[in-house]
């Protein structure tokens, strides 16, 4: 929940190179946070705290599907809507595709605890999924651990 806390700031501060470098989340885990082309800034509607998080093993099948060595992904459930909006000159806002969650949707983030110096211990996620039917039957599978 502090990596999203520091995720929400990093988008509304307009400081989107901490996502993009890797300071608080790999770039796997926030693709599709990015200045789309025109756009000014961007914002977010709605809350992007997790109404519940489980623990869930990563199988041995999904890390090799995945590229991945972590063991462990967080199943977030969201209980209200949100999703990360690009705003442009004239005042419009336009969602970011890959970056909006409907009331009730669950998402992935395949990962580990890792300490930061001067964070603390954070989730440090590898691999970030929306749990939707739209995903690969290895992420299905782990979303519904």
């Amino acid at each position: 929940m502090r990596e999203v806390a520091w995720e929400n700031w990093a988008i509304t501060a307009d400081q989107l190179s901490l996502l993009d470098s890797g300071v608080i989340s790999a770039p796997a885990v926030t693709a599709g946070v990015a200045l789309p082309s025109g756009a000014t800034g961007l914002t977010i509607s709605g809350s992007r705290w997790p109404s519940s998080l489980r623990l869930v093993s990563v199988s041995p099948s999904t890390q090799a599907f995945l590229s991945i060595t972590d063991t462990y992904a967080l199943i977030a459930t969201f209980a209200t809507g949100w999703s990360v909006l690009a705003t442009y000159p004239d005042g419009h806002t336009e969602p970011i595709s890959g970056q909006v969650v409907p009331a009730g949707g669950i998402a992935a983030v395949a990962g580990k605890a890792s300490t930061v110096t001067d964070f603390g211990e954070l989730w440090y996620g590898s691999q970030g999924f929306a749990c939707d039917s739209s995903e690969p039957p290895q992420i299905v599978a782990l979303c519904s651990e």
